[in-house]
Formats: structure tokens, sequence, C-alpha cells
């Protein structure tokens, strides 16, 4: 076989390795792939205070019963950053339970977040009716959860953890505590609910 022939040969099988090897790498700068599972890291406190800021000392971490919760008390709220950086979900679901030692105006649990761009400026909210604690026995779990569309120029969510009083009440210095708080992307809003459902028998005893 000829020089020529071999070089044309070697040049022909570079060619398909480039080809074939195109088809199983990854685009440069493409989108991030959609991130699967809770996004909340130390959903449960079971790190304690680790990922999470928490305002004053009146917000903290108890164990007293042998598992651990976030609580709050006097408005003190609790509050985590995630980077959703790339994503091309169309959705996110949040979720979580909460419990008060008194219910009432003078501090009941809310579960909400904001959307942020990359100048910090919010764009958005994960924050409505399904997210206000409405239970009417103290001490009693509730499970807070919604679906809610993401803007497209948002590139991070700040979920807070509170006590929803009304304006004018004076608190009682009473807690409120949250646990297993979850945050999820999806691509639809069915998708959303089926995560709700499932959280939802999981968290029904």
């Amino acid at each position: 076989m000829s020089n020529h022939r071999i070089l044309c040969c070697l040049s022909l099988l570079v060619c398909l390795a480039l080809v074939l090897g195109g088809c199983f790498m990854p685009p440069i700068g493409g989108p991030i792939p959609l991130a699967q599972g809770n996004l909340i890291q130390n959903p449960s406190a079971d790190e304690g205070t680790q990922h999470w800021s928490f305002y004053t000392a009146d917000a903290s971490v108890q164990d007293e019963s042998g598992s651990p919760s976030f609580a709050s008390r006097n408005g003190a709220h609790i509050w985590q950053t995630i980077d959703i950086t790339g994503t091309t979900a169309s959705y996110a679901v949040l979720m979580g339970i909460t419990a008060s030692q008194t219910v009432g105006a003078d501090g009941m649990g809310r579960i909400y977040g904001t959307f942020r761009d990359n100048t910090g400026f919010e764009v958005g909210s994960l924050l409505s009716n399904a997210m206000y604690a409405r239970t009417q026995t103290p001490n009693e779990w509730e499970i807070l959860a919604d679906v809610f569309p993401v803007p497209v120029d948002a590139v991070t969510i700040i979920v807070y953890l509170e006590q929803s009083d009304a304006p004018g009440v004076v608190l009682d210095g009473t807690f409120t505590w949250f646990d297993d708080i979850e945050l999820h992307l999806v691509d639809t809003q069915q998708q959303g609910q089926d995560l709700i459902d499932t959280y939802t028998v999981d968290h029904t005893w």
C-alpha cells in the first residue's frame, strides 16, 4: 500500500474518531444538566447549624427530643442560599414541615423563598398561602409545600424558615420548629405535584 493511501486511511480514522467522540461529549458552554434530588444541604438539622444562617440567638437547632429540628422564636429567621446558575428547569418545588408551641398570631411557621438574579435583585418569590401553617393544634406537625415557576434570570434561591406574626402582635417567646426542608427543580408542574404527593405520604403519620 502506498504512503499516500496509508495517510488517507489514517486521516479517515481520525475524522471518524472525532465525530464519534463528539456524540458522547457534552457541548462546551452548554446548559448545566437539571439537578436531581433535594438541593437543600442539611435539610433535617442532622448536621446542626451547618449550611444555614441564623438571625440572632432566637434562631437555633434543638434536639431535646432526640430528633433535631430548626427552631425560631421572637420573629427570628433561618435561611440558606442555593446556587441554580445555568439550570434549564421551569419550576421549583419547596416543601417542609413545621409545628408551633402556640397557635395563632403570636408565631406560626412560614417557609418561603426568593429568586435572585446575578446582581442579587429579587426577581420572583416562592411564597403562597400553602406555605403558611394553619394548624389549630399546638405541637402538631404540618406539611407546607407548593410549586413555583422559575424566572429565566434567576441564579440563586434563598429559602427562609420563620415565624409568621401578625402586625402589632407582641411575640411571647414560644418556639416554632421546622424540619425536612426540600427544594427541587423540575421540568413540569405535574412533576412538582408528584413530588409533593410523595412527600405528603412520607410525612403523614
